[in-house]
């Protein structure tokens, strides 16, 4: 039987990252904050953010 390794509350929250996005060009409107996890690419969470927020806006 294989040990399994629990990890502490800390050491998954060292796994995670809060990044504060603008929600237009030069933060006029406010920023959201994000979650990403480690080994995430940042460029695509980015992009897929924007690219959500655009989709809203067309919709509307």
């Amino acid at each position: 039987m294989a040990a399994r390794a629990v990890a502490s509350s800390q050491e998954r929250d060292m796994r995670r990252v809060q990044i504060h996005l603008p929600r237009s060009y030069l933060t006029k409107d406010g920023e959201d904050v994000r979650t990403i996890s480690m080994g995430e690419d940042i460029n695509q969470f980015v992009h897929r953010y924007y690219l959500e927020s655009v989709d809203l806006k067309t919709n509307d």
